[in-house]
């Protein structure tokens, strides 16, 4: 058997000389057999390599078959069953196949071709001979192999007919298909409809095919995959979905109206495509004329048949709009305002409304819908302009309201905030898309004075009411979506002719420019919300005006980032003169400057409310600022702004309001972005070059900004110690993306980047400790190797020269943050280019670690204490001389570990944690240190409050590491005992401290396992310890569902059942309780690496323990059931373990047909069922796993969830699993299902299924009575209107597959 590896180089080597040809020729075409595939490659292990689990090893067995040089290269039938049997075992992986299904179905297509053209021209020579020459001269021999060579081709070109019709057949989805699954597979049957459908015409659809298809656009809760379903309807004879048939079209239409009322968002997407399949019908017309008393006549019946659906839905909206202006929260209960717009919008996407516009009857409707959505907007505004819109109810501080509410309300119907917020922000989105779609798609009346849709009238309230919404709500979804539409509409007025229209988006610039600064007041403006809407307004203003490049600055834009960065400037003396001069000088808005006579402001308002109209002018400008800079429309436009939109940033860190300030820090954020690009890294400290910049370019590029960023660090290393500037820490944070090569700069650009490592280095004065920690981070990638020792010596002499000073320890701390960084950055292998004076170093800095002594008197430091720790071991990690030098030192400190020396203070635990690590480190690499202090030291922190939770961390990594028998013996004793005499007071401790107890126990148990000592005493002692008392502990609800407790459990169940003598240690209770909380999927499968690997182990040592126990029958099937769960995992990696571990049970079963999960699981548990002598338990665990492993089984919906509570499986298919179940059942078990079962087999499946089954019956009996708690469907469309329909259906059908016993 070859290893992963050597099939991958096997594939590789194969698929290059694939796609050079070299396996096509015709030498190797005819060596192939029905054994080897070009006589290279076996077919069956090319078939087992559709089963691998490796996704690389799938991918390339697919290539290799489907790639070739020669597209017209025909397909062998064994290759095409190789094909569909990828499929069949590949669809519900996540892996990207599609695109070579689209090369498989598109060298069919040429092959095809060649084939008939080949076929056709061996039967145009053969009439040919026929005809032009006597019997006589006929070769017959050519004659027969024109007939031979005819025979072949109509045999391969029936054997494509065949694997087409397979293919379509294999890509009909069930209702319970994955997601995977379902869009793979109608992407397959799109490019099958586009490639192939012309090819094979007497290849037809089938109805009940199609009917799939509907009901797979009805249940799936994608609207990408609605779409792709839809437009498979579209293309397919609407008569195969009984589209000829009134009933079926009208039931369509009203319960795509019904499903368009709710309040569910997913109802109302497939009420938009049951409207759109029903316009497919030939006789909708006169379905909507017969039941509806619509009569529309019009050249296009497409058209015509839009405007009365839409016609009904404006009806029907309008009978909601009537009561949402009576109460918007009685109209949830009932109606949807958004659902029925939404169903509008997008009828109105399937027409032409250029066509439209030159009927009335069009235009009528279109101004009344433009009328009715002005209503909804305004119906739900006092939800979505609400302060705080996501847990509003209009009456929230209204009793009498909520009194007249409740007693109106039928059935005691309960009105959640969540309602009436998805139903408020939905109808704004809407009626702004809708707005959007009009702007975009509508004549407007300059366009055809005698073909439009929207007058200038309609247009100027259209753009005010987004206005409105965007500067006046709250709820980020609807301000958001009216963004979407507003762009549009300002895309079409830019480019508009007629002046009174392309001139209002700068006036709606102005309009909001001088409200923000307060020259027109509005109060409706919130400075709160990251202002909100505005943002987006101007952002929408000025993306969509017209450039002629990308990079090119209009005008407009222009003028208002330059006012946006004024106002960041403002102060409050001379407030409004200073606005003034920003808006109207030397901008487009200086004609609009006459318009504010009309306007009253007071310039001689009191100091303190100019302060605060400047920071709300502020703060509105900084969060625009951000809008615009974040926006990708125009980012080549705002590369000339991004240095003055920093400094802005900068200059407000300082400003008195939380507001400005937090503004200010989202600006810095998404000019970093725009400067550096978006982070592809985890964090942003381990930053790759593609998130950083070289010095000499930065300088290039932003002068201005580097000149600031100096100034500004001068400013700050000058300034008294105490005093904090807050916008250093984001000048650091932009100088760590920094860096420079270690090829030599230019001298005058060396010189400045020396003058700014000199300012950064001064940074570690501050006395906040993340400002020294940046400045250690920024320090590091200016440095080269050529000026890294220059840095280190000047630090260390700033060291040296602060101690004897006495200076802030703050600032010795922040130098040390620099040394330790650059150690760690630079990753010395030794000292030698680097001369560094580290002996001065140590000798000068041992006062460190002395002050924290009780003795000394001086202030001690034991964050500076624990750095400088750090320091010497990475000393030590590059020469181990250094360690022989630093024993005193080393001395000393494990005395703090041992003793009582030090003082009180901050951070003394990180100290300690410190020196632990370097005294291990120095224990591994040197024999300075035995380990025996090293385990003295833990021992002693075992009872040191600060410390116990790293003691028992650090003891179990050394456990694994000791060499010596009596040592490590002597190390579990007294760990053990010590937490047996604290088992009392074990539910005190912290979580953490727990689960560090555990994992000790844990690893004392795999240590002990893999000593050669035959007594065992000991792990039998901690298993009955672990299982008798921590188990049983009465306040265990702790941890009982935690990790560490969880696996400790299983492996000392394991553990002591491998010995015989337990000494009833392990009875059925104690077996029950450790399966029943181990064996949970759930569990494992959030575990990762590692920690779910040992998990795995202990699930076999589980089976082992229990498999030859006849009276352990209940807890073999838990065991059996959550590997079939994990097995049916959405996370590969845990399927492919839980294969393993199936594959690993010791348990022979007959061979398998194929490498099925779920056949292999099937087969060894019937084997150990049939061993066991308790077939009836399987014949109840198969019908179990068939019927009840569905999420949300007995869930009921309320009229309050307006969220379908559905559960889309990555794998998991519930009929491919009961389909299963019921065939092996049936095949193999057949003999067994009329034997009654016992009355403890019944009392179980009651429990397992929720049922009460009377005793005494068959397993035939049992089946049948199930059917009674199966819920019920009147197999009609309006099934669809419950919204556990697809819940339900997945419980008919599933037990459906069970029928055949019966």
């Amino acid at each position: 058997m070859f290893t992963s590896e050597e099939i991958k180089r096997q594939l590789k080597d194969l698929l290059i000389l694939k796609r050079n040809g070299e396996l096509d020729t015709e030498e190797k075409l005819l060596n192939s057999n029905n054994k080897y595939w070009r006589n290279c490659i076996m077919y069956d292990s090319l078939e087992h390599y559709v089963y691998h689990y490796d996704e690389e090893i799938k991918l390339n067995t697919l290539a290799l078959i489907v790639e070739s040089k020669k597209s017209t290269l025909k397909f062998t039938s064994q290759e095409l069953d190789i094909i569909i049997l990828f499929l069949q075992v590949n669809f519900k992986e996540n892996i990207e196949f599609v695109p070579l299904i689209k090369k498989t179905l598109k060298r069919m297509k040429d092959s095809l071709a060649v084939m008939r053209r080949q076929y056709a021209q061996e039967e145009k020579m053969r009439n040919h001979y026929k005809k032009n020459r006597s019997s006589s001269e006929i070769k017959q021999e050519v004659m027969d192999e024109s007939y031979k060579t005819s025979c072949n081709l109509e045999s391969d070109i029936n054997m494509y007919s065949c694997k087409f019709e397979s293919l379509r057949q294999m890509c009909i989805c069930s209702p319970d298909a994955t997601y995977n699954r379902r869009q793979c597979s109608l992407q397959i049957l799109l490019l099958m409809r586009d490639l192939l459908d012309n090819e094979f015409k007497q290849v037809i659809w089938k109805a009940e095919q199609v009917e799939a298809i509907f009901n797979l656009m009805l249940l799936d809760t994608y609207e990408t995959n609605k779409v792709m379903a839809f437009n498979l309807i579209k293309s397919i004879d609407p008569n195969l979905l009984q589209l000829n048939n009134e009933g079926r079209v009208r039931d369509i239409i009203m319960v795509a109206i019904e499903l368009g009322n709710s309040v569910r968002p997913i109802d109302t997407i497939t009420a938009v495509y049951m409207l759109k399949v029903s316009i497919l019908s030939p006789i909708v017309q006169k379905v909507l004329e017969n039941y509806l008393d619509l009569i529309i006549q019009f050249e296009d019946i497409k058209e015509a048949t839009i405007l009365q659906l839409i016609l009904i839905l404006l009806k029907k909206l309008k009978d909601s709009l009537t009561l949402a202006k009576e109460n918007i929260v009685k109209t949830v209960i009932k109606h949807s305002l958004y659902g029925y717009l939404f169903c509008i919008r997008n009828l109105l996407y399937e027409c032409n409304l250029k066509n439209a516009g030159k009927e009335c009857l069009w235009q009528s409707t279109v101004t009344e819908l433009i009328s009715i959505s002005f209503e909804c907007s305004h119906a739900v505004s006092l939800i979505v302009n609400n302060s705080s819109p996501e847990g509003h109810l209009p009456m929230d501080l209204n009793s009498q309201a909520i009194n007249e509410l409740c007693n109106s309300v039928p059935d005691k119907q309960i009105v959640t905030p969540q309602m009436v917020l998805l139903c408020s922000w939905r109808t704004v989105k809407e009626v702004s898309l809708l707005f959007g779609l009009l702007s975009t798609k509508a004549p407007i009346c300059e366009d055809n004075p005698s073909i439009n849709l929207l007058n200038e009238e309609q247009i100027i309230k259209i753009g005010e009411h987004f206005v409105s919404l965007l500067t006046e709500t709250k709820h980020r979804g609807a301000f958001e979506q009216a963004h979407v539409g507003f762009s549009q509409l300002c895309s079409r007025l830019w480019r508009l002719s007629k002046t009174n229209l392309n001139e209002l988006p700068k006036l709606w610039l102005h309009q909001i420019l001088i409200s923000i600064t307060g020259i027109k007041e509005n109060s409706k403006l919130c400075a709160t919300r990251r202002s909100v809407g505005v943002p987006f307004m101007i952002q929408a203003l000025l993306s969509t005006e017209p450039r002629r490049y990308k990079d090119t600055k209009t005008t407009t834009f222009d003028s208002v980032i330059k006012i946006l960065l004024g106002l960041t400037q403002l102060k409050s003396e001379n407030l409004w003169e200073k606005v003034q001069q920003l808006i109207y000088s030397n901008s487009v808005f200086t004609h609009y400057e006459n318009s504010l006579a009309t306007l009253k402001y007071n310039d001689d308002c009191p100091v303190n409310e100019n302060i605060v109209q400047v920071m709300e002018i502020k703060t509105h400008a900084l969060n625009i600022l951000r809008a615009i800079f974040r926006h990708s429309h125009l980012a080549e436009v705002v590369n000339n702004y991004v240095e003055d939109g920093l400094i802005a940033a900068f200059k407000s860190y300082d400003a008195a309001t939380w507001a400005e300030r937090n503004a200010a820090t989202l600006l810095f954020s998404a000019l970093i972005t725009r400067i550096f690009g978006v982070q592809r890294t985890k964090d942003h400290i381990n930053l790759t070059t593609d998130n950083k910049m070289n010095y000499r370019v930065f300088s290039e590029k932003y002068s201005n900004l580097l000149s600031f960023i100096l100034d500004q660090l001068q400013t700050f290393v000058a300034m008294d110690d105490t005093l904090i500037k807050a916008d250093i820490q984001s000048i650091l944070l932009l100088l760590s993306r920094l860096y420079c090569n270690n090829n030599t700069e230019p001298s005058d650009i060396q010189r400045k980047v020396n003058d700014l490592i000199d300012l950064i280095i001064q940074c570690a004065k501050s006395a906040i400790f993340e400002t020294r920690k940046l400045a250690a981070r920024a320090l590091v990638p200016l440095l080269t190797t050529q000026s890294v020792q220059y840095a280190l010596t000047k630090i260390i002499e700033n060291i040296i020269s602060a101690g004897i000073n006495y200076s802030s320890l703050n600032l010795i701390h922040g130098y040390m943050l620099q040394i330790y960084e650059i150690l760690i950055y630079f990753n010395f292998k030794s000292f030698e280019l680097v001369d560094v004076s580290w002996d001065e170093f140590l000798k000068h800095t041992v006062w460190i670690i002395e002050n924290l002594e009780r003795k000394n008197s001086k202030p001690p430091s034991f964050l500076l204490a624990a750095h400088y720790v750090n320091v010497c071991n990475k000393i030590c990690e590059v020469d181990r001389t250094y360690a022989i030098r630093m024993l005193p030192m080393l001395y000393t400190v494990i005395s703090h570990l041992l003793g009582d020396k030090l003082k009180q203070g901050p951070a003394r635990e990180v100290y300690k944690l410190s020196v632990i690590r370097f005294i291990r480190s120095i224990a591994r690499e040197t024999s300075l240190i035995q380990q025996s202090i090293v385990i003295k030291i833990c021992l002693h922190n075992l009872k040191v409050p600060e410390m116990q939770i790293a003691a028992w961390s650090i003891i179990s990594e050394i456990i694994n590491e000791v060499k010596y028998r009596d040592v490590l013996q002597t190390l579990l004793n007294y760990g053990f005992y010590e937490i047996r005499n604290s088992i009392e007071c074990f539910y005190k401790y912290s979580p953490e401290l727990q689960d560090a107890i555990f994992d000790f126990l844990y690893s004392s148990l795999t240590c002990i396992n893999q000593t050669e000592s035959s007594d065992f005493m000991r792990r039998i002692e901690i298993c009955k310890f672990v299982l008798n008392e921590i188990r049983l502990q009465d306040n265990k609800s702790g941890y009982y569902e935690r990790d560490c407790y969880l696996r400790l459990l299983g492996k000392s169940y394991v553990t002591l059942a491998s010995f015989n003598k337990h000494d009833g240690a392990i009875n059925l209770e104690c077996t029950t309780d450790v399966y029943s909380s181990f064996c949970d999927n759930l569990w494992i499968t959030s575990l990762s690496g590692d920690f779910r690997k040992s998990a795995f182990e202990i699930m076999e040592g589980l089976f082992l323990a229990c498999y030859k126990c006849e009276e352990y029958q209940y807890v073999q099937i838990q065991w059996w059931t959550t590997v079939l769960q994990l097995l049916l995992d959405n996370n590969r990696e845990i399927r492919n373990e839980a294969f393993s571990l199936v594959d690993h049970v010791p348990v022979h079963c007959t061979v398998i047909n194929d490498c099925s999960y779920m056949n292999l699981l099937l087969s060894k548990f019937l084997e150990c069922n049939i061993r066991n002598k308790h077939p009836e338990y399987m014949c109840i665990a198969l019908f179990y796993w068939s019927t009840a492993l569905l999420d949300y089984i007995d869930y009921e919906m309320d009229d309050t969830d307006v969220f379908n509570k559905c559960t889309n499986y990555d794998f998991f298919e519930p009929l491919e699993v009961s389909r299963t179940c019921a065939e092996f059942l049936i095949k193999n078990m057949k003999c067994y299902i009329d034997i009654i079962l016992p009355d403890d087999a019944i009392n179980w499946v009651n429990s397992l299924l929720n049922v009460q089954f009377q005793k005494s019956i068959s397993f035939r009996t049992l089946v049948k009575n199930y059917e009674n708690y199966i819920p019920t469907l009147e197999n009609k469309l309006h099934d669809i209107l419950n919204p556990t329909y697809k819940n339900k259906l997945l419980q008919i059908l599933s037990y459906e597959q069970y029928k055949n016993i019966l």
